[in-house]
């Protein structure tokens, strides 16, 4: 399974609804800039596996790639475990947590900014209405 970016099919939506951030002030842990949190879903049409990727991008230096690579599982544990039949990574992709694919210095960071922003129930819905918006097509 592949995870393609919903900006690739829904640019117009994308375009509204990416949430970004804007660091402004120095001491932080991540450096002063704005940052977009790109999401990407399973291209397997057959999988229902109610995640996403999220890619962060540094507005001014998209070319670099992501400085971090967050999945996030909606569902809790229990629907991981039955879907992917393996108790520990069942358990893993429940919540938020750094992918295995590309990391940075600051993925860690990132991480902990993603999971005081995922705190906003309407942003957890926005991205459930993209799932369904991506799955449906």
């Amino acid at each position: 399974m592949f995870f393609i970016p919903f900006e690739k099919k829904f640019q117009e939506i994308a375009g509204k609804e990416t949430r970004g951030i804007i660091i402004s002030q120095d001491g932080l842990d991540i450096p002063r800039g704005t940052y977009f949190f790109l999401e990407s879903y399973c291209d397997d049409r057959d999988c229902d596996c109610r995640k996403v990727m999220i890619s962060v991008i540094d507005v001014k230096n998209p070319k670099r790639g992501p400085l971090a690579t967050i999945g996030f599982g909606w569902e809790n544990a229990e629907f991981y475990v039955k879907w992917i039949y393996d108790d520990d990574l069942g358990n893993e992709l429940t919540g938020s947590y750094l992918d295995g694919l590309q990391q940075t210095e600051l993925s860690v960071s990132f991480l902990k900014l993603w999971k005081e922003l995922v705190q906003d129930r309407a942003y957890v819905e926005r991205i459930k209405k993209h799932y369904e918006i991506w799955k449906g097509q």
